[in-house]
Protein backbone atom coordinates (compact mmCIF):
# COMPACT_ATOMS: atom_id res chain seq x y z
CA UNK A 1 0.00 0.00 0.00
CA UNK A 2 1.64 3.26 -1.06
CA UNK A 3 1.66 6.12 1.24
CA UNK A 4 -0.03 9.52 0.58
CA UNK A 5 2.39 12.44 0.55
CA UNK A 6 1.38 16.00 1.40
CA UNK A 7 2.60 19.62 1.16
CA UNK A 8 0.64 22.96 1.18
CA UNK A 9 0.82 25.68 -1.73
CA UNK A 10 0.02 29.20 -1.18
CA UNK A 11 -1.79 31.21 -4.37
CA UNK A 12 0.91 31.38 -7.60
CA UNK A 13 0.16 31.83 -10.81
CA UNK A 14 1.15 29.69 -13.87
CA UNK A 15 3.23 31.60 -16.78
CA UNK A 16 3.45 28.63 -19.37
CA UNK A 17 -0.38 28.63 -20.13
CA UNK A 18 -1.51 27.56 -23.82
CA UNK A 19 -4.40 29.01 -25.24
CA UNK A 20 -5.43 25.54 -26.10
CA UNK A 21 -6.27 25.73 -21.96
CA UNK A 22 -3.85 22.82 -21.51
CA UNK A 23 -0.58 22.98 -19.92
CA UNK A 24 2.77 20.69 -19.79
CA UNK A 25 5.68 20.15 -17.07
CA UNK A 26 9.24 18.83 -18.60
CA UNK A 27 12.32 18.51 -16.93
CA UNK A 28 15.44 20.07 -18.75
CA UNK A 29 18.10 16.62 -18.81
CA UNK A 30 20.82 18.71 -20.02
CA UNK A 31 22.74 21.21 -19.48
CA UNK A 32 21.56 24.87 -21.22
CA UNK A 33 25.22 25.04 -22.85
CA UNK A 34 25.30 21.95 -23.82
CA UNK A 35 23.78 21.57 -27.75
CA UNK A 36 24.56 17.70 -27.86
CA UNK A 37 22.96 16.76 -24.92
CA UNK A 38 19.85 14.96 -24.19
CA UNK A 39 16.05 16.01 -25.26
CA UNK A 40 13.92 17.41 -22.37
CA UNK A 41 11.80 14.26 -20.52
CA UNK A 42 8.25 15.45 -20.71
CA UNK A 43 6.64 14.73 -17.31
CA UNK A 44 3.37 15.84 -16.96
CA UNK A 45 0.08 17.23 -19.37
CA UNK A 46 -2.56 18.70 -17.93
CA UNK A 47 -5.74 19.61 -20.17
CA UNK A 48 -8.91 22.02 -18.63
CA UNK A 49 -11.92 21.52 -19.73
CA UNK A 50 -15.51 23.33 -19.45
CA UNK A 51 -17.82 23.57 -16.65
CA UNK A 52 -20.87 24.29 -17.78
CA UNK A 53 -21.71 26.02 -14.39
CA UNK A 54 -18.39 28.54 -15.37
CA UNK A 55 -16.36 30.24 -12.58
CA UNK A 56 -19.33 28.70 -10.07
CA UNK A 57 -19.05 25.10 -10.70
CA UNK A 58 -15.62 22.94 -9.35
CA UNK A 59 -12.85 23.09 -12.24
CA UNK A 60 -12.32 19.60 -14.40
CA UNK A 61 -9.58 18.57 -15.51
CA UNK A 62 -7.33 15.71 -16.83
CA UNK A 63 -3.71 15.18 -16.51
CA UNK A 64 -1.44 12.82 -18.56
CA UNK A 65 1.75 11.07 -17.29
CA UNK A 66 3.87 8.53 -18.33
CA UNK A 67 2.88 5.35 -17.20
CA UNK A 68 4.92 3.44 -14.42
CA UNK A 69 5.53 -0.36 -14.47
CA UNK A 70 4.94 -2.50 -11.15
CA UNK A 71 9.15 -2.28 -10.80
CA UNK A 72 9.03 1.37 -10.62
CA UNK A 73 10.40 1.95 -14.10
CA UNK A 74 8.58 4.73 -15.37
CA UNK A 75 8.17 5.63 -19.66
CA UNK A 76 10.32 8.56 -20.95
CA UNK A 77 9.20 10.64 -23.40
CA UNK A 78 11.47 13.20 -24.99
CA UNK A 79 9.58 14.52 -27.73
CA UNK A 80 11.84 15.42 -31.17
CA UNK A 81 8.60 16.93 -32.78
CA UNK A 82 5.47 18.28 -31.67
CA UNK A 83 3.07 15.81 -32.56
CA UNK A 84 5.37 13.35 -30.17
CA UNK A 85 4.84 15.58 -27.00
CA UNK A 86 2.16 13.81 -24.22
CA UNK A 87 -0.23 16.79 -25.03
CA UNK A 88 -0.34 15.77 -28.58
CA UNK A 89 -0.65 12.05 -27.64
CA UNK A 90 -3.39 12.72 -25.84
CA UNK A 91 -5.35 14.91 -28.27
CA UNK A 92 -4.37 11.85 -30.94
CA UNK A 93 -5.88 9.28 -28.78
CA UNK A 94 -1.94 7.60 -28.67
CA UNK A 95 -2.57 6.45 -25.29
CA UNK A 96 0.40 3.78 -25.21
CA UNK A 97 3.16 4.37 -21.99
CA UNK A 98 0.70 6.94 -20.79
CA UNK A 99 -1.81 7.50 -17.66
CA UNK A 100 -5.03 9.30 -17.52
CA UNK A 101 -6.36 10.56 -14.21
CA UNK A 102 -9.65 12.78 -14.24
CA UNK A 103 -11.98 14.51 -11.60
CA UNK A 104 -13.71 12.20 -9.18
CA UNK A 105 -17.41 12.26 -9.32
CA UNK A 106 -19.32 13.95 -6.29
CA UNK A 107 -22.28 12.48 -4.52
CA UNK A 108 -25.37 13.91 -3.63
CA UNK A 109 -25.84 14.64 -0.47
CA UNK A 110 -29.59 15.01 0.99
CA UNK A 111 -28.96 16.32 3.89
CA UNK A 112 -27.06 19.15 2.37
CA UNK A 113 -28.88 19.00 -0.62
CA UNK A 114 -25.66 19.52 -3.00
CA UNK A 115 -23.12 17.20 -4.70
CA UNK A 116 -20.30 17.18 -2.24
CA UNK A 117 -16.81 15.14 -2.36
CA UNK A 118 -15.20 13.28 1.25
CA UNK A 119 -12.00 14.93 2.45
CA UNK A 120 -11.82 13.26 5.23
CA UNK A 121 -10.48 16.92 7.14
CA UNK A 122 -8.03 17.65 4.31
CA UNK A 123 -10.41 20.69 2.78
CA UNK A 124 -12.47 22.39 5.62
CA UNK A 125 -13.77 25.41 3.11
CA UNK A 126 -16.05 25.25 0.11
CA UNK A 127 -14.09 26.57 -2.95
CA UNK A 128 -14.15 25.57 -6.91
CA UNK A 129 -10.48 24.34 -6.87
CA UNK A 130 -11.01 21.91 -4.62
CA UNK A 131 -10.61 18.48 -6.63
CA UNK A 132 -9.44 14.87 -6.22
CA UNK A 133 -8.44 13.06 -8.90
CA UNK A 134 -8.48 9.54 -9.84
CA UNK A 135 -8.28 6.55 -12.46
CA UNK A 136 -11.57 6.10 -14.25
CA UNK A 137 -11.65 2.72 -13.57
CA UNK A 138 -10.79 3.05 -9.62
CA UNK A 139 -13.01 5.98 -8.61
CA UNK A 140 -12.21 5.57 -4.96
CA UNK A 141 -8.57 5.57 -5.36
CA UNK A 142 -7.74 9.14 -5.35
CA UNK A 143 -4.42 10.04 -6.32
CA UNK A 144 -4.34 13.80 -5.88
CA UNK A 145 -6.36 16.07 -3.62
CA UNK A 146 -6.29 19.61 -3.49
CA UNK A 147 -8.08 21.37 -0.84
CA UNK A 148 -8.56 25.08 0.67
CA UNK A 149 -7.94 24.89 4.28
CA UNK A 150 -8.27 28.86 5.08
CA UNK A 151 -7.54 32.08 3.32
CA UNK A 152 -4.66 31.63 0.01
CA UNK A 153 -3.16 28.38 2.07
CA UNK A 154 -4.39 25.06 0.27
CA UNK A 155 -3.20 21.18 1.03
CA UNK A 156 -2.21 18.98 -1.76
CA UNK A 157 -1.99 15.67 -1.55
CA UNK A 158 -0.58 12.90 -3.62
CA UNK A 159 0.92 9.69 -4.95
CA UNK A 160 1.84 7.02 -7.30
CA UNK A 161 2.01 7.80 -10.05
CA UNK A 162 2.96 11.11 -9.19
CA UNK A 163 6.02 12.15 -8.04
CA UNK A 164 6.02 15.55 -5.93
CA UNK A 165 7.14 17.76 -8.72
CA UNK A 166 4.23 16.55 -10.49
CA UNK A 167 1.54 17.22 -7.93
CA UNK A 168 3.25 21.03 -7.19
CA UNK A 169 2.35 21.45 -10.87
CA UNK A 170 -1.33 20.58 -11.00
CA UNK A 171 -1.58 22.81 -8.24
CA UNK A 172 0.22 25.64 -10.10
CA UNK A 173 -1.48 25.25 -13.12
CA UNK A 174 -5.46 25.16 -11.26
CA UNK A 175 -4.18 28.48 -9.31
CA UNK A 176 -4.00 30.02 -12.89
CA UNK A 177 -6.94 32.16 -13.58
CA UNK A 178 -6.41 32.32 -17.23
CA UNK A 179 -7.14 28.85 -17.03
CA UNK A 180 -10.28 29.30 -15.05
CA UNK A 181 -14.09 29.20 -16.67
CA UNK A 182 -15.72 32.83 -17.48
CA UNK A 183 -18.99 32.37 -15.29
CA UNK A 184 -21.53 30.66 -16.95
CA UNK A 185 -24.44 32.53 -18.66
CA UNK A 186 -27.76 34.22 -16.58
CA UNK A 187 -29.35 32.19 -18.89
CA UNK A 188 -27.90 29.01 -18.13
CA UNK A 189 -27.99 29.60 -14.75
CA UNK A 190 -31.58 29.97 -14.48
CA UNK A 191 -32.16 26.83 -16.49
CA UNK A 192 -29.84 25.02 -13.99
CA UNK A 193 -32.00 26.52 -11.12
CA UNK A 194 -34.97 25.76 -12.62
CA UNK A 195 -34.10 22.18 -13.53
CA UNK A 196 -32.72 21.80 -9.34
CA UNK A 197 -36.12 23.18 -8.83
CA UNK A 198 -37.70 20.24 -10.88
CA UNK A 199 -35.90 17.51 -9.41
CA UNK A 200 -37.07 18.65 -5.72
CA UNK A 201 -32.85 19.66 -4.91
CA UNK A 202 -33.86 23.59 -4.85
Amino acid sequence: RSSMGSATSRRARASSARSERASDVSEDTAADDDPGGELRQELLGVVFEHSIMGSGGPIQLQTVVPSQADDGQVARFRPEAKEEALLERYRDDRLSGLTLMGNKEPSWNEELQSYTLEYNGRATEPSVKNIQLVDQVAENDIKFQLGKVGPDRFNVDYKRPYSALQAFAIAVAVFDDKLLCSPAPPILRSALSLRDRWLGRG
